[in-house]
């Protein structure tokens, strides 16, 4: 059942090769958003990663220009200050991990990705990994 007045909220943007891995909030009509992204890269999304009770929201693959639109389903999602944690994989490519604040409805994600090995483990569980590879940046020197 919808509640009058709310919309859903949807996660757009693409993902494409670059010199270094990044994820980052561009306005929606940004010229970037109109290259040729990379097909088939799945982006695993985490409500709050850092918190004590992270929310895994599910996943998204981009279609054949790199693009991607996930629904996500959670209150006040758009309008209060949630975190994002964003998992971008992709074989071939290292995976890109890191966490942004909630983009409003006009901003998209643009998640740029470099050619490498992907050293993830195996178990299928995304947002272990995504916790991992958050406590490996932490850790390493500033």
């Amino acid at each position: 059942m919808a509640i009058a007045g709310c919309a859903e909220y949807r996660l757009r943007g693409v993902v494409t090769a670059g010199r270094y891995p990044a994820v980052m909030l561009v306005d929606h009509d940004d010229p970037r958003l109109n290259e040729l992204g990379l097909e088939g890269a799945v982006i695993e999304l985490t409500l709050d990663p850092a918190s004590l009770r992270p929310r895994p929201l599910g996943a998204g693959q981009t279609d054949d220009m790199g693009r991607f639109d996930i629904p996500i389903d959670q209150a006040g999602v758009g309008v209060l200050d949630y975190q994002l944690g964003i998992l971008c994989r992709l074989d071939g490519h290292r995976p890109v991990w890191q966490v942004v604040p909630i983009p409003p409805a006009k901003r998209r994600l643009l998640i740029m990705m470099v050619r490498g090995p992907d050293r993830r483990s195996r178990t299928g569980d995304g947002l272990n990994e995504m916790l991992k590879m958050q406590q490996r940046h932490l850790n390493e020197p500033r």
